[in-house]
């Protein structure tokens, strides 16, 4: 096998060996209501192009929208999309839906540096599919935050895997490690999407629970390509002290630590 590049700009991601932090016993997921309805009839609130650098196993460059630097209004229509995918050899190998509505101008909301009224200013979009109904109450139910933020669906498209990508809030050429707290819950909603975070020596490590807390600061997504439509969804939030207690998460966390 070929060697694996090393990133020029690597740092230590293993100041602790847990990449991630399982979350199955915490939620109740035997009652979480089927999802693939309220996607189904969500077509026209999918944000269909990718944001954020990714590469694949080796450190590569992985050609995607993100290559096209100032386009926002032009992937507002599906169909300019389709063209510049066609035209310019890209592919957007992830999909967002996202189910609330939050200030644009915050690109992470972080329990340091975010306020409470910000994060209450968060709310579900008020143009959901009445078929999102029991989805959001499920939402509504848990018992694990404090506050509760951006809700998304992450829809990864068939053929095409995902690659590896880092939920920073800088842009790619400026990004150095901050003291952050980010926390979220991500819950696998397709269980034959197989879904990775990378080690320092770029070896990805397998999440093998169905909902998990990981530092997205890291590397993760998959090198696999699924054969249909998958589904996962992130619920972003401030975590009670109860469950950091049960866990053994630190109130604050650089990257590389949870």
């Amino acid at each position: 096998m070929e060697k694996r590049k090393y990133y020029a700009y690597k740092i230590n991601l293993m100041t602790n060996k847990r990449l991630y932090i399982d979350l199955d016993k915490f939620i109740n997921l035997h009652n979480l209501p089927d999802f693939k309805e309220p996607i189904a009839k969500s077509y026209n609130l999918i944000k269909q192009n990718t944001w954020q650098r990714t590469i694949d196993l080796y450190g590569d460059d992985a050609r995607n929208t993100w290559l096209l630097k100032d386009g926002k209004d032009y992937f507002q229509n599906p169909s300019n999309i389709f063209m510049y995918e066609v035209l310019n050899n890209v592919l957007s190998p992830m999909w967002i839906l996202n189910l609330t509505k939050h200030d644009t101008e915050i690109n992470l909301y972080d329990s340091i540096s975010t306020s409470p009224e910000a994060w209450d200013k968060i709310k579900f979009r008020d143009d959901l599919d009445q078929s999102w109904n029991k989805v959001l109450k499920w939402i509504d139910h848990l018992d694990i935050f404090i506050k509760k933020g951006r809700v998304s669906i992450i829809i990864t498209r068939p053929g095409i895997p995902i690659q590896y990508h880092r939920d920073t809030g800088k842009p790619f050429s400026s990004y150095k490690p901050y003291k952050h707290r980010q926390e979220f819950i991500w819950i696998n909603l397709t269980p034959i999407r197989n879904f990775y975070i990378l080690d320092e020596n770029n070896n990805p490590h397998k999440v093998t629970s169905k909902s998990a807390f990981f530092n997205h600061h890291f590397w993760h997504g998959s090198h696999e390509a699924p054969q249909r439509w998958c589904f996962s969804i992130k619920i972003e939030g401030i975590f009670t002290s109860v469950l950091r207690q049960k866990i053994n998460l630190n109130q604050q966390y650089y990257i590389g630590r949870i």
